[in-house]
């Protein structure tokens, strides 16, 4: 019981009283009074993620702890290690990546739906069929064809002998490093969609988060090394879940200080 941070232990208890009193109480009912979403609680009362500032000021204020008990709800989630730190990096996974070719694979790489379409082959119980993708996707029928059919024609999915998709690889990625204006194309895409969804996707189905820092510029290539790490840590960890949504993850580093001028980049 020690190790459940007092958070969750609070929460799990507050459940339970709820229940003792009616048994058909559920946790979705318990994220309603206390104004949060189920997932987020579900995964709060777990141990596997603490509460935003928001959040945690909604259920203290439904929860009416003692002055005390406020300060160690808050206080432990504040020493919760990340769960992030407590994922290996799934080295054979890393071994099967299939690199694409800038020139070759350039619609994949510029275009949000390809990439998109691959990993809807990870999900549980999904045929990926044209009707299936363009409902998952939001994207057109005519669109989801397209975009099938050239993943077919790149050898990145075949049709099996039962006329069914499947992916030939298990992983694909791009390369990094590599001077490639399908790869700058696709950074400049995956920001103007960052921008919409920001406006229309909810808080809760969505993380936005940037720091300003002093830094020696001797150290980013070590920290461009543990983002990679990072986001592999992401990948082994949803790897071990039943997926069911697609989700871009992004990563930005750049000067706001003025710094010696470069000839203009090419990736």
């Amino acid at each position: 019981m020690n190790n459940i941070p007092f958070y969750s232990r609070t929460l799990k208890e507050g459940l339970k009283q709820k229940q003792s009193l009616n048994p058909k109480y559920s946790l979705r009912a318990y994220a309603r009074d206390l104004n949060i979403h189920p997932s987020i609680l579900s995964l709060a009362i777990k141990g596997e993620r603490t509460l935003t500032e928001k959040d945690a000021q909604l259920v203290l204020n439904k929860l009416q702890l003692t002055p005390e008990n406020e300060i160690l709800f808050r206080n432990s989630m504040k020493s919760d290690p990340s769960v992030i730190d407590k994922v290996k990096i799934n080295r054979h996974y890393q071994r099967q990546v299939f690199i694409l070719e800038s020139d070759f694979h350039e619609p994949i790489i510029t275009d949000w739906e390809f990439m998109a379409c691959l990993e809807l082959f990870d999900f549980k119980d999904f045929e990926v069929t044209i009707d299936n993708v363009s409902k998952k996707l939001n994207i057109s029928m005519v669109r989801a064809k397209e975009v099938l059919d050239i993943l077919v024609e790149k050898k990145l999915i075949m049709l099996d002998e039962e006329l069914r998709y499947q992916k030939i690889h298990v992983n694909v990625s791009t390369t990094a490093d590599v001077p490639s204006q399908a790869i700058r194309q696709s950074h400049y895409n995956a920001l103007e969609m960052a921008k919409e969804k920001l406006k229309t996707t909810p808080m809760e189905l969505r993380d936005y988060s940037t720091i300003t820092l002093a830094i020696d510029p001797n150290k980013l290539v070590e920290v461009k090394s543990m983002i990679r790490d990072f986001r592999q840590k992401i990948i082994s960890l949803m790897n071990e879940t039943d997926r069911s949504e697609v989700y871009r993850f992004s990563f930005q580093v750049f000067p706001l200080s003025a710094v010696e001028d470069k000839e203009e980049v090419k990736d």
